[in-house]
């Protein structure tokens, strides 16, 4: 999302409302006064202090989007992220060290007061911004985690369970369909291993399929469609993990066979591949829209957080 994007975004959130739900609920940081005997819990209280301000802020966004009648999106939680709550957290170290200089650390008069208060308060800030750090680095994670919903929130039903896909598909690419279902993991002979599903069964639940379809919308192939699938956290299917398949698709792809008349890993996954894509060029314009759109906000919110 460009920075134009972002502004306009930004300004369409009713900011008089926002500030006034804070106000109202008396959200802020305020640096309580600090006494002598209190330096050893003071950095714990600050950052359980500054928690609770940016999580409540990030309620009153969210609460806010909601009353105004629209969705949280990927977008909307990206920019939430980096213009109030990267601002709240970075902002807090410097008022945390304006509002220690002039509280005195030492229990007696000293001509060193100052002097002490301000190498105090230059060294516990320096501790609470990098403790703040953490805190940013959680909250990455956190608003990440709901992008990620959001985007599936917002796929059509169809594409979410899957059905309106395969309700698509033209006799001739039924029949593929059957075809590919049966043969996408069948082993050489000799090589033993649980038996494979019948034809038509799903090695994937609905929401893996789903992640295949995103990751096929981009056209990639080999390690950078692999890499697509290791980013949504899709794990390889359970039966090959048990025949000593990785579970991560990239390291799978990687994988040189363990010993002679074995297939390769990358070979089952192209398999799998080809199964998906068949279903994917059956469906409707429409559907693949969704799917195209969804990889673009899933993978341009992923690269800019």
């Amino acid at each position: 999302m460009s920075t134009q994007d972002e502004d306009h975004l930004w300004d369409q959130i009713d900011q008089e409302l926002v500030s006034l739900e804070r106000q109202d609920r008396h959200i802020g940081y305020r640096p309580e006064t600090v006494r002598f005997s209190d330096l050893t819990d003071i950095l714990p209280k600050h950052v359980k202090a500054i928690r609770e301000t940016v999580e409540q802020t990030y309620r009153v966004y969210c609460e806010v989007w909601q009353l105004q009648q629209k969705a949280a999106s990927p977008e909307f939680l990206a920019v939430v992220y980096r213009k109030a709550i990267i601002p709240c957290l970075r902002l807090a170290p410097q008022a945390f060290e304006r509002h220690f200089r002039h509280t005195p650390v030492l229990p007696f008069f000293s001509v060193c007061q100052d002097f002490v208060c301000w190498r105090f308060a230059n060294l516990f800030a320096q501790r609470f911004s990098s403790l703040l750090r953490e805190v940013e680095a959680e909250w990455n994670i956190k608003i990440r985690a709901e992008a990620r919903r959001a985007m599936y929130q917002q796929l059509p039903k169809s594409a979410n369970t899957g059905s309106g896909a395969h309700s698509k598909l033209d006799p001739k690419a039924a029949a593929i369909k059957s075809r590919d279902n049966a043969a996408v993991d069948r082993k050489p002979a000799g090589e033993t291993s649980r038996p494979n599903p019948r034809p038509g069964a799903r090695l994937m639940d609905p929401d893996g399929e789903e992640k295949i379809y995103i990751a096929l919308a981009r056209g990639r192939e080999g390690k950078d469609y692999c890499e697509d699938l290791m980013r949504q956290g899709l794990e390889t299917p359970e039966p090959w993990q048990e025949d000593g398949c990785p579970a991560n698709y990239r390291s799978a792809y990687l994988k040189e066979p363990e010993g002679p008349g074995k297939r390769r890993w990358a070979d089952r996954i192209t398999d799998q591949k080809n199964k998906y894509q068949v279903r994917y060029n059956a469906m409707t314009p429409g559907q693949k829209s969704a799917y195209i759109e969804k990889a673009r906000q899933f993978f341009q919110l992923s690269n800019s957080l």
